[in-house]
């Protein structure tokens, strides 16, 4: 197996980074944080040569670092534009969420063979005539933050809402974030400033749209690991990380 990074290094500046494991983080709430560093970001080694060098790395994976740019050069110029929309051309969408895809299965230590989001993911990375599995959603919204995080499998529920659990992960690092849900029937969760691209996810592997995010309008950095002020959020173990740049602080007197 080779090493694959989760946050490829087109979009993510190579630096020290403290990763935390969440849902350890969370056990261990009376201690320390369960937490490594690592030299240059998230890595695993859970991909062939094939689908990380040709699949991601040479086909899916530019088309990622090409929309992250662009959206970053926007940010860059908006307090000098004062532009109420950041816009990016000629966006390759079935190529950046398919590149999102793999590295969220990537991030994986063992294969989910049977996890059904996980299945369905691996059909349409590997199938690029097929469009994206109608039973989810993709979705994308401005991240600028220095946090990156892959969540997996959490299930938002509103007490006494009369809806079912609403289950969502997400892959988030500067400039852009990105989620896939199940449909969104609970109004609680449709949050302004997110774009559901779903229905543009199929044709040709090429195909190109322009994207509009609102410059003015910021989701909570930590979406969706925020639970609704009346609800919850349920999950497991299950191998959820955020990362942020190491900093090592001395302690006070210096």
């Amino acid at each position: 197996m080779t090493e694959d990074h989760i946050f490829p290094k087109s979009i993510a500046i190579p630096q020290q980074r403290q990763v935390t494991e969440i849902l350890k983080h969370i056990k261990n709430r009376n201690g320390k944080p369960h937490s490594r560093l690592f030299q240059n970001g998230l890595f695993k080694k859970t991909l062939c040569s094939e689908c990380n060098n040709t699949l991601l790395g040479s086909t899916l994976d530019p088309a990622l670092e090409d929309i992250c740019k662009k959206i970053s050069n926007e940010l860059r110029n908006v307090r000098f534009l004062m532009t109420p929309n950041l816009l990016a051309t000629d966006v390759q969408l079935n190529k950046v969420s398919r590149s999102v895809a793999g590295h969220f299965l990537a991030a994986s230590d063992t294969a989910q063979w049977r996890h059904p989001l996980s299945r369905a993911l691996r059909r349409y990375i590997l199938n690029f005539d097929q469009a994206f599995p109608q039973q989810y959603r993709f979705q994308m919204w401005l991240y600028p933050f220095k946090q990156q995080a892959l969540l997996k499998d959490l299930f938002h529920t509103v007490f006494g809402s009369g809806y079912d659990p609403f289950g969502i992960s997400a892959y988030k690092t500067f400039p852009l974030a990105f989620s896939i849900s199940d449909p969104v029937l609970n109004p609680a969760y449709k949050l302004d400033g997110i774009l559901d691209v779903s229905s543009f996810l199929n044709g040709p592997l090429d195909r190109k749209a322009n994207i509009h995010l609102r410059a003015g309008v910021t989701v909570d950095p930590n979406w969706p690991y925020a639970p609704h002020k009346n609800g919850a959020i349920l999950s497991s173990d299950n191998g959820s990380v955020q990362t942020k740049p190491y900093m090592k602080i001395k302690p006070y007197p210096y």
